[in-house]
């Protein structure tokens, strides 16, 4: 299984980004092979928008699941669009989280965040708490 874990410096040893559209890296790794570690830099990292474009890239890279903190409907249902299951892990390490992913013990994201009411933090944004912006 091919995951990308949304991330701001990149790495297992990083932590897992609190929301899609905030990210500055996608760290992919696949889970047969941890060996295999590759950092993306992430283009619509920044804010808003891109959720199309990056859902798609995933796609074709043969992604089928995304780790992140949480997710906006728009990117949700992109990712949803080509099959990549979506899956909470906000603040873990991703070494953690992949184990976590393994294990079965991820909260997989059905819904999307809005307004920052979805309780996994995007509520702390305004004070800086979504990774390095």
């Amino acid at each position: 299984m091919r995951v990308a874990v949304f991330t701001d410096e990149g790495g297992l040893q990083d932590r897992v980004s609190y929301h899609f559209g905030r990210a500055r890296t996608v760290t992919v790794v696949d889970l047969d092979d941890m060996e295999s570690v590759e950092v993306i830099q992430n283009p619509h990292g920044a804010g808003r928008g891109g959720g199309r474009a990056l859902s798609e890239a995933l796609a074709r890279r043969g992604i089928d699941a995304v780790i992140v903190g949480g997710i906006g409907p728009g990117a949700l249902s992109h990712l949803l669009e080509y099959g990549i299951r979506v899956y909470r892990a906000a603040g873990m390490s991703v070494s953690d989280a992949l184990k976590s992913l393994a294990e079965g013990k991820l909260e997989e994201i059905r819904e999307p965040c809005e307004d920052g009411e979805c309780g996994h933090g995007c509520e702390s944004e305004s004070i800086g708490l979504h990774g390095k912006v």
